[in-house]
């Protein structure tokens, strides 16, 4: 993988915490991106320039898929970095939260382990 974004802070701390547990820090990388428009291109090719290895390109997003930057980055991320990436988040939904911690907490357990998958 090359990266997972994240925009909360509670789920980029979840995956490195996954990844370090998993003893993936060797064969994942977690590039956050801080701005989505516009989107610096450049610096996305040279932070991926340096992951020439990597199969597999994945967003990350604690949004259901419908609500969060998705639809909107994921052709743009394939054009700038020559991969078309994988989505690791929640399925669409009419809300942004399910309404219950333990749901949320499930849930984000789950969109984890689908950003690392396959590793």
């Amino acid at each position: 993988h090359t990266g997972t974004e994240t925009r909360s802070r509670h789920l980029r701390v979840a995956a490195v915490s996954n990844r370090k547990a998993s003893g993936l820090e060797k064969k994942a990388a977690i590039i956050r991106i801080e701005q989505l428009y516009p989107l610096h291109t450049v610096e996305l090719k040279e932070i991926a320039a340096g992951y020439t290895q990597a199969k597999d390109v994945v967003w990350c997003q604690e949004e259901p898929k419908n609500m969060g930057p998705w639809t909107a980055i994921e052709n743009r991320l394939e054009v700038s970095l020559s991969k078309r990436p994988r989505y690791a988040g929640r399925k669409p939904g009419a809300s942004p939260a399910v309404g219950s911690l333990a749901a949320h907490k499930l849930e984000q357990i789950h969109l984890i382990k689908q950003a690392f998958a396959d590793l």
